[in-house]
């Protein structure tokens, strides 16, 4: 039996990260997916091979979307204005929050 020491004790999902990157740019790791911000305005989606993504901003507008082909894929939001969106799989496997800054 574990005893509870603190909230620091509860572990709420796996996050895998290179030695060279930030916890803070990690966004999202669900069902192997890992989606990581490089700058703002551009981020890396992992182990999404096969999957068609899009990308929403908070009025429900569809602002960007792509079939992903690799493994590795940059996902490029320069255009987009700052503010928040959500960015979803086509298979429903995961959805995730973004800020463009």
């Amino acid at each position: 039996v574990h005893e509870f020491k603190g909230w620091s004790d509860i572990w709420v999902g796996k996050i895998e990260a290179e030695p060279t990157l930030d916890v803070e740019n990690i966004i999202s790791t669900e069902n192997n997916i890992t989606i990581i911000s490089e700058n703002n305005k551009i981020f890396t989606i992992r182990n999404a091979q096969n999957k068609d993504i899009t990308i929403y901003d908070m009025l429900g507008k569809q602002i960007f979307s792509k079939h992903l082909n690799s493994d590795l894929e940059e996902i490029n939001l320069q255009n987009a204005n700052c503010g928040l969106y959500l960015m979803n799989f086509n298979d429903g496997t995961q959805a995730a929050k973004i800020i463009v800054k």
